[in-house]
C-alpha cells in the first residue's frame, strides 16, 4: 500500500526529469572516459614511469600497457622489472620485478584533465634489498627527487599480493626474507585501517608475522594509533612462541622524524616456559644528529627449562644514539636462578652500549651475588666482582671477565655461555682459597666431618647445567687435610660430573687423577688417584685420624662407591689400594726394643705414644669390598728386622684386625735364634690394640704340654706386648 502510494508521486513530470538526469550523467561518464581513452598514450606512460624509476646504472624493463575502466579509469601493466644498480648479466638479480600492476584514477579531477592517483594494487610483488657496508641501501638512488610529474597521488587503497622480499644487510651481517605477504590500507582518505601479513625467516628462525593498526594519513604525517605488531612461530630460538609489540607510532614524511608512545613488547612460549615484557614510555627517532632518544626501558624476564628457572628484572635509563650504536648511561638488574631449595641471585650495576642491534657491552660492571642453600651451615655464600659483560644476540653468546672476592677469598673468573634457552657454560675459575670447612658438616670428635656426613647428596642443580671448563685453587682445606695448588679439568652435565686431570700438592707430594660421579637414585662414585712423594703419616692423620704410620712414598688408588651420603660412599667402597713407603715408621711402638728383651717379661715395657720402629721400605696392596680393605702381602723391610702381614681394615665399623709375623735380623740379634714373632692388631682405627698372638704361637702343637713348652721357649708368661694410647 505504502509502495503504491510512492509511486502515484512519480508524476510524469517527474519521471521525465529523473531521465534527463539519468542521461546526463552517462554523458558525462561516457565524455569522461572519451577524454581519458583520447588522451591515453601507452607510450607516454611507459617514458613517464621509466623517467620516475630509471636512473644511471639501471635496466627498467616495461611490459603491456593497457587501460582500464571499471571501476575507476586507470592502467594496468604487466611484468615491470627493475635492475640493481650497475649489475652485470650474470651479477645480481633485479631490484624489483612486479607481475601485474592497477593504477585507478579518481572520477571528478579527470574531468578536469587532471591525474589524481586513487588507489594502486601490485601483484607479483619481488624485491631483493641490500644496505651495503658503508650504509647505503641499493635503492637511495630511486628517493632522490626528481623532475615533478603531472600525477598527484591520493591514495585511498594500496593492496600488495605475493608479495616475496628478501633483505641482505651488510651493516647488521643479517639477511632475512618475507614471503607470502599481503598488505591492504583502505579508506586512507578518512580513517582508514592497515593490515599486513607475511611468513618471516631469518636463518632457522621462521614467524608468521601480521600488522593491524587504525591508520591516519595527513599531508605530512602518518600515524598508527595503536597498532599491533604479532609474530607466531620459531622465534628467537623459541618452538611455538609468540611476540607482540604494540604502541602508537608517528612518522613525519617530510622531516623523516618518528616519534613513538606507550611502546609494549612481550615474548612467551611453551616448552621451555619463557616469557618477557618491556616497556617503554617513549621513543623518538630522527636521521639528524639527535638520533634514537628515550628516556627509559623496563624489562622483565622468565624462563622455566629443566626443572630450573632463572628470572631478570631491571631498568635501562637515557637512552640514545642512532641505528648502529645505542648506548644508556646506566643499567640496574636483578638476577635469579633456582633449583630445587638452592637459589643463586645476582645485582647488576652498569653502563650498557648496543653496537649493530648485536653486542650488548657492559663495562664497568658489578656484581654482588649470593647462593642461598641448606647445604650451608650459615646457608647462604655472598661474592662481589667487578668486570665486562658482552652478549652477542647473533651468535646467542655471552662472555665475562670478573675478579672480585668470594667469602673473602679473591677469585678471577672467565667464562662464555652459548645458547639463551639451553644455554652451554665454558669457564675458567681461579681462586686464592677455599677452606670447605666453612661450606660443608662440621666434625664429630676427632672425625672429619666430610666423611662422615649424613646428610643426602642434592644433585638437582646439576639438571640444568651443561659446563665445562679449567679450575685452579691456591689452597683447600677440608677438616684437616689441606692440598695446595689444586688444577683440574672440569665438565658438569645433568648425568655426569667429571674432574680430569686433576693435579695438586698434598703434604710434600703430587697427586694426579680423576674423578667421576653420576647422580640419580643412587649416585656412583669413581676415582683414579695416584698420590707420589707425599708423606703418609699428616695424611692419614687428616684424612681418618690414623696416626700410627709413617713414612714417604707413592699411592695408587682405583675404587668405586655408590650410596647417597659420604657414609653410605664409605659402606659401598670397591676397588683396589697400592702403598709404598720408604724411609718409614710404625708409631707408638719400639720393636726392637721388644725383640731385644726376648723372652723376659715385655709387659713391663710402659707405654709411649713417642715411640716408633723405624723401616727401610713397606709395600701392600689392599682390595676393598663395600667397605671393608683385606691385604694378604704386607712387607716391612728394615735393617734389624722383617715383618710380613694380613689382615683386614673396617672403614665401616672403624676397626683393624691384623695378623703380622716379624722376624729379627739374626745377625744383629746375636741373643736370638732364628724366630718368627707373631704379633695381633686389633681394635679401634683410631686406638688400635697391640698385642703377641698366642694362637699363631701354638699353631701346630698338638697336645697341652707341647703347646705350654713353646710358650715357655719363647716367653716367660702371656702378656700384651704393647698397647697404644689415643
Amino acid at each position: 500500500m505504502k509502495w503504491t502510494s510512492g509511486l502515484l508521486r512519480l508524476t510524469p513530470y517527474r519521471l521525465k526529469m529523473l531521465g534527463v538526469l539519468l542521461a546526463l550523467l552517462v554523458l558525462v561518464f561516457i565524455t569522461a572516459l572519451s577524454v581519458f581513452y583520447a588522451r591515453f598514450d601507452p607510450e607516454q606512460v611507459r617514458m613517464q614511469l621509466a623517467d620516475a624509476l630509471q636512473t644511471d646504472g639501471r635496466t627498467l624493463s616495461i611490459g603491456q600497457i593497457s587501460p582500464a575502466v571499471f571501476p575507476r579509469p586507470g592502467i594496468k601493466i604487466d611484468q615491470i622489472s627493475l635492475s640493481a644498480p650497475n649489475a652485470s648479466p650474470d651479477g645480481d638479480g633485479p631490484l624489483f620485478t612486479l607481475r601485474r600492476a592497477e593504477i585507478r584514477l579518481a572520477w571528478l579531477p579527470l574531468l578536469q584533465a587532471q591525474k589524481v592517483v586513487h588507489a594502486i594494487k601490485l601483484d607479483g610483488v619481488r624485491l631483493n634489498l641490500r644496505r651495503e657496508a658503508d650504509g647505503r641501501w641499493n635503492f637511495a638512488d630511486l628517493l632522490e627527487q626528481k623532475t615533478a610529474s603531472s600525477l598527484v597521488v591520493k591514495l585511498d587503497s594500496l593492496k600488495l599480493a605475493d608479495l616475496n622480499a628478501t633483505v641482505d644487510d651488510r651493516v647488521f651481517k643479517r639477511e632475512f626474507s618475507l614471503s607470502e605477504g599481503s598488505m591492504e590500507a583502505s579508506g586512507m582518505l578518512g580513517n582508514a585501517q592497515l593490515s599486513l601479513a607475511g611468513l618471516l625467516k631469518s636463518g632457522e628462525h621462521q614467524a608468521a608475522v601480521v600488522l593491524e593498526s587504525p591508520l591516519n594519513v595527513a599531508e605530512e604525517q602518518l600515524t598508527l594509533d595503536p597498532f599491533k605488531l604479532t609474530a607466531t612461530g620459531l622465534v628467537a630460538g623459541l618452538t611455538d612462541s609468540r611476540a607482540e609489540l604494540t604502541g602508537t607510532v608517528r612518522v613525519n614524511l617530510v622531516s623523516r622524524q618518528m616519534t613513538a608512545e606507550n611502546l609494549q613488547a612481550s615474548l612467551s612460549s611453551r616448552e621451555p616456559s619463557v616469557s618477557l615484557t618491556a616497556r617503554m614510555p617513549s621513543a623518538d627517532w630522527s636521521q639528524g644528529k639527535a638520533g634514537f632518544q628515550a628516556p627509559s626501558l623496563d624489562f622483565n624476564a622468565a624462563l622455566n627449562n629443566k626443572g630450573s628457572s632463572y628470572s631478570f628484572s631491571g631498568q635501562l635509563k637515557d637512552i640514545s644514539g642512532n641505528w648502529q650504536a645505542l648506548a644508556a648511561t646506566e643499567l640496574t638488574g636483578a638476577m635469579s636462578w633456582k633449583a630445587g631449595e638452592h637459589t643463586l641471585t645476582a645485582q647488576l650495576k652498569a653502563p650498557v652500549t648496543l653496537s649493530n642491534w648485536e653486542i650488548f657491552r657492559l663495562t664497568p660492571v658489578t656484581v654482588d651475588t649470593t647462593l642461598a642453600t641448606p647445604l650451608l651451615p650459615r646457608g647462604q655464600l655472598k661474592a662481589a666482582a667487578k668486570g665486562e659483560l658482552v652478549a652477542n644476540l647473533a651468535r646467542q653468546q655471552v662472555t665475562s671477565k670478573l675478579n672480585g672476592q668470594i667469602d673473602g677469598q679473591r677469585f678471577d673468573f672467565n667464562a662464555r655461555q652459548d645458547g639463551f634457552i639451553t644455554p652451554a657454560h665454558t669457564v675458567n675459575l681461579s681462586l686464592g682459597k677455599l677452606d670447605l670447612n666453612r661450606y660443608l658438616a662440621e666434625s664429630t670428635g676427632n672425625q672429619v666431618g666430610l666423611f662422615y656426613g649424613q646428610r643426602k647428596f642434592d644433585f638437582d642443580w646439576m639438571n640444568a647445567l651443561n659446563l665445562s671448563g679449567d679450575l685452579r685453587i691456591a689452597e683447600l682445606t677440608a677438616g684437616r687435610f689441606a692440598m695446595q695448588q689444586i688444577g683440574a679439568k672440569l665438565s658438569m652435565r645433568p648425568e655426569k660430573l667429571l674432574l680430569e686431570d686433576v693435579t695438586a700438592l698434598i703434604y710434600g707430594g703430587n697427586l694426579n687423577g680423576r674423578l667421576e660421579l653420576t647422580p640419580g637414585e643412587q649416585p656412583k662414585l669413581v676415582m683414579f688417584e695416584t698420590l707420589s712423594g707425599m708423606r703418609i703419616r699428616p695424611l692419614l692423620r687428616d684424612l681418618f685420624d690414623i696416626d700410627r704410620l709413617d713414612g714417604k712414598g707413592r699411592l695408587e688408588a682405583t675404587l668405586t662407591a655408590e650410596g647417597q651420603t659420604f657414609t653410605q660412599l664409605r659402606k659401598s667402597l670397591n676397588g683396589t689400594v697400592r702403598v709404598g713407603l720408604t724411609e718409614g715408621a710404625l708409631m707408638g711402638v719400639d720393636m726392637v726394643e721388644a725383640i731385644k728383651r726376648l723372652p723376659t717379661e715385655l709387659a713391663r715395657l710402659t707405654d709411649d705414644p713417642s715411640k716408633r720402629t723405624d723401616f727401610q721400605s713397606l709395600s701392600a696392596q689392599f682390595n676393598f669390598s663395600n667397605g671393608v680393605a683385606r691385604n694378604h702381602d704386607l712387607r716391612l723391610n728394615s735393617s734389624l728386622f722383617s715383618l710380613q702381614g694380613h689382615g683386614k681394615v673396617d672403614l665401616v665399623g672403624n676397626i683393624i684386625d691384623y695378623a703380622m709375623r716379624v722376624q729379627p735380623n739374626i745377625l744383629v740379634f746375636t741373643n736370638t735364634k732364628e724366630m718368627n714373632v707373631p704379633l695381633k692388631i686389633t681394635g679401634a682405627l683410631n686406638a688400635p690394640t697391640y698385642a703377641l698372638d698366642f694362637n699363631a704361637l701354638v699353631k701346630d702343637k698338638k697336645t697341652i704340654l707341647e703347646k705350654q713348652q713353646v710358650l715357655k721357649e719363647q716367653l716367660s708368661n702371656q702378656f700384651n706386648l704393647f698397647k697404644t694410647t689415643p
